[in-house]
């Protein structure tokens, strides 16, 4: 396993995300968006992962589908944070907001992931403008399932 794929994801409403392609979870549920969701820029609910961008637009987001955990490039990012995601038949596809397929089609061993969003370029108050200089890292790999979790956070 090892598999690199980059892609523009419309982040309508500030938001894409990682979904189990065959099983997609409800972004619109109260569990989503709860306060521990906006403060981690993360929602996660069964079935998918969130991601609060700085822009409402296309965003470029890079995908590592990874055999183990990769080093933490704490230095390279402004804000980290990671959570699970049960993928049941063994595809995962990024989906922007409101449900709009990126394209990507990703297959996978059914089973745990972890994935951790690196995230490039937040702003401590984006601008409406179509693109604020955003870019998104997400790496998954095969992991037991664990609750959602800031590896480093941004400060702006």
């Amino acid at each position: 396993m090892g598999q690199t794929s980059e892609t523009q994801v419309y982040a309508g409403y500030r938001q894409f995300y990682i979904v189990d392609a065959d099983s997609p979870g409800d972004t619109g549920s109260v569990a989503f968006w709860t306060e521990e969701a906006f403060a981690s820029r993360l929602p996660v609910e069964v079935g998918v992962v969130g991601v609060a961008t700085d822009t409402y637009g296309e965003v470029p987001v890079t995908l590592e589908v990874l055999g183990a955990e990769p080093e933490v490039p704490l230095d390279d990012w402004d804000h980290i944070a990671e959570a699970s995601l049960l993928v049941s038949a063994g595809r995962i596809t990024l989906m922007g907001c409101p449900d709009e397929p990126s394209g990507l089609v990703v297959a996978v061993p059914p089973g745990r992931y972890r994935v951790r969003v690196c995230f490039s370029g937040l702003r401590p108050e984006p601008d409406e403008a179509d693109y604020n200089g955003d870019s998104y890292l997400v790496q998954m790999w095969p992991s037991a399932l664990e609750g959602r979790r800031v590896l480093k956070r941004f400060g702006g």
